[in-house]
């Protein structure tokens, strides 16, 4: 031997890994991040889908309305709110929309939906039998859609 000594250890790598209290730090700090954004982000979704349930009841009057004057016929607007649906249709029976938010894809799916008519006539020169009033429930979260007799559609917070 020269005289050098040696530590133990020497000349291997550093350690590689990490400890059990690193560990633990990371899993506790995920934890409390997850336990504050998974309830916010289910907040959003909720707000998401009650607005797309209102904005296609919107633009599927408005379609409606329009139809009714493009092909000079008129049609009818049947909602069953217990089943979360309805269907437009014209007097011989022809769907022009079919519309359920009971079931099908998740992000369409409501929790209710109340309405004040069960029937709506919508004529071709624009105007409708009666006025109409759709709310539509996801959650928390209410959004009315409203229909004056002259074609007006305002979508809003109840």
């Amino acid at each position: 031997m020269n005289g050098q000594h040696q530590r133990p250890g020497a000349g291997r790598g550093a350690r590689g890994g990490f400890t059990l209290l690193e560990l633990l730090t990371v899993v506790v700090v995920l934890g409390i991040v997850s336990a504050i954004t998974i309830p916010a982000t289910s907040n959003m979704l909720a707000q998401t889908r009650v607005s797309r349930a209102a904005t296609m009841i919107s633009s599927d009057l408005q379609t409606a309305f329009s139809i009714a004057a493009r092909e000079k016929r008129p049609l009818v607007m049947t909602v069953t709110a217990a089943d979360e649906r309805y269907l437009i249709a014209d007097r011989a029976g022809e769907v022009i929309v079919r519309r359920s938010f009971a079931t099908g894809s998740e992000d369409l799916s409501v929790n209710s939906m109340t309405t004040n008519v069960s029937e709506l006539h919508i004529y071709p020169n624009g105007m409708a039998s009666g006025i109409l009033r759709i709310d539509v429930v996801v959650g928390d979260y209410t959004r009315r859609v409203q229909m004056s007799r002259v074609g007006h559609i305002r979508v809003s917070v109840p």
